[in-house]
């Protein structure tokens, strides 16, 4: 099951729910709700064929508060969760951006400012 994040007007709580949608409803049940945001972005994925190519983006909500947070890509190309990406060049890092209302998108970017720009475009 998921693990979400939500962050509240003075604290941070850890919810366990299977999609956003319910995450917020429990959030909105202790308070005023800032965001909520996914623990760990990179699941555990696997298919019957081997690892999937990467993950699907939703479209973020650029309005509210945006965290980018860097995901670490083994010397193969794959995620903690064994999602193959590929390997990045030189200077370009793969980050998971989420805008506080359960979404998330994947993008390249060399820094956590850039990615949550490319993430919004």
């Amino acid at each position: 099951m998921p693990r979400f994040r939500a962050v509240l007007a003075r604290s941070t709580v850890a919810l366990d729910a299977p999609d956003a949608a319910t995450a917020q409803a429990q959030a909105a049940a202790l308070g005023m709700v800032r965001g909520i945001y996914l623990a760990n972005p990179t699941t555990r994925r696997a298919s019957p064929y081997g690892a999937q190519m990467g993950r699907v983006s939703d479209r973020l909500d650029a309005t509210g508060r945006l965290i980018a947070q860097r995901l670490r890509i083994d010397q193969g190309g794959y995620d903690k969760g064994g999602v193959y990406w590929g390997l990045r060049p030189r200077g370009q890092h793969l980050y998971a951006v989420q805008d506080g209302r359960g979404h998330l998108a994947f993008v390249d970017a060399p820094t956590a400012t850039q990615a949550k720009q490319e993430a919004c475009a």
